[in-house]
C-alpha cells in the first residue's frame, strides 16, 4: 500500500489519507475509530458516499474505494466476474489490516450483492453488515437482461448514453426534477472516470450478469436500507427478503441511489447502527 497525491476536486473533511493499493484501487481512509467499510455501486465511485460520510462521527473509522475498472482506481483485464470482484475486495481489506471482527460492512446496490456473497461463504467475517438496495430472490432473470443491455451500451463507448440510460433507474423523479443539472454532472464525472476507457464499463456490467442468486440466513447482524421509490429493487419485495433473512429495516424515502439522494437520513442510520451495536457489545 502506497500514500499518493492523486486527489479529488472537492474539499473532504474531515482529513482523508489517500492510499494506493497492490492492484491499483484507489482508498480513503478518514476518522479514528471502528471501522466502517463502504462498498460502492456498480457504476460509481467514492464519491457517492462522500456526503455520508462527511456527517459520520470523526470516532469512525471509514474506509471507501474505487473497485478495479471503476473511478480512479486502475483497469484489469483479468478481473471479468462477479467473483473476481468479490476476491480482490477481500483481498484488499485483508492488504489495509483492518479488523474485519470490529467492522462494520456498507454496501449499495452490486456492493451490497459483493458483500452478502462474502460473508454469507465464510470469506469476511464481520461485527455487522448494512446492505442497502440490495438485489432480492426472484430477479434473476431480470437482472441478467438488465446488466447485458447496460454492456451493450458500453460497448458503444458513448459515455453520455449510458449515463443517460442509467440515471432515470439510479435517481427518484423527484431528484431528478429539483436537480436538473444531475445527467451533466454524472456525464463529466463519467468522462473523467472512462473516457479514455469506455470498455470498463461494460466489464463491471458483464461481471454481474452471472452472479449467484441472494443465499440464505446471514451469519452476522443484518440492518437493511429500503430506498421507498426505488425502480430497480421494489420495496415491498426488500421488505419481504429482510424478514426472510431476519434483517432489521430502515426506509428511506428517495430513488436507488440513497447515499446521493438522501445522505443526512442515510447517515442518521447508520449513526443508530453503530450505537445500537456499540451498546450490544
Amino acid at each position: 500500500m502506497t500514500i499518493v497525491t492523486r486527489y479529488r476536486p472537492e474539499p473532504v473533511a474531515p482529513p482523508v489519507a489517500r492510499l494506493r493499493s497492490r492492484r491499483g484501487m484507489h482508498v480513503e481512509i478518514s476518522g479514528d475509530g471502528p471501522p466502517m467499510i463502504f462498498v460502492n455501486g456498480l457504476f460509481q465511485s467514492i464519491d457517492a458516499w462522500q456526503g455520508v460520510q462527511r456527517l459520520l462521527p470523526s470516532t469512525v473509522m471509514s474506509v471507501g474505494f474505487d473497485m478495479v475498472n471503476q473511478g480512479l482506481s486502475d483497469s484489469a483485464t483479468d478481473i471479468v466476474t462477479f467473483d473476481d470482484y468479490c476476491r480482490v475486495i477481500a483481498e484488499l481489506i485483508d492488504e489495509l489490516a483492518i479488523d474485519i471482527t470490529a467492522a462494520t460492512l456498507v454496501g449499495f446496490s452490486a456492493g451490497a450483492d459483493i458483500i452478502r456473497s462474502l460473508v454469507c461463504r465464510g470469506r469476511l467475517s464481520p461485527r455487522h453488515i448494512v446492505l442497502g438496495a440490495v438485489s432480492t430472490p426472484g430477479f434473476q432473470s431480470y437482472w441478467r437482461q438488465w446488466f447485458n443491455n447496460l454492456a451493450r451500451v458500453g460497448d458503444t463507448g458513448d459515455v453520455d448514453m449510458l449515463v443517460r440510460v442509467i440515471a432515470f433507474h439510479m435517481f427518484s423523479p423527484g431528484f431528478i426534477e429539483n436537480n436538473p443539472r444531475i445527467l451533466d454532472v454524472m456525464s463529466l464525472r463519467y468522462r473523467q472516470y472512462y473516457g479514455r476507457r469506455p470498455e470498463c464499463l461494460a466489464r463491471l456490467a458483464r461481471a454481474q450478469i452471472g452472479r449467484a442468486e441472494a443465499g440464505g440466513a446471514m451469519p452476522c447482524p443484518v440492518d437493511m436500507i429500503v430506498p421507498t421509490h426505488d425502480s430497480l429493487i421494489p420495496a415491498e419485495a426488500a421488505m419481504a427478503y429482510a424478514a426472510s433473512i431476519d434483517a432489521r429495516v430502515h426506509r428511506i424515502d428517495c430513488g436507488h441511489t440513497f447515499a446521493v439522494e438522501a445522505p443526512q437520513a442515510t447517515a442518521t442510520v447508520l449513526t443508530s447502527i453503530l450505537r445500537g451495536a456499540s451498546v450490544a457489545n
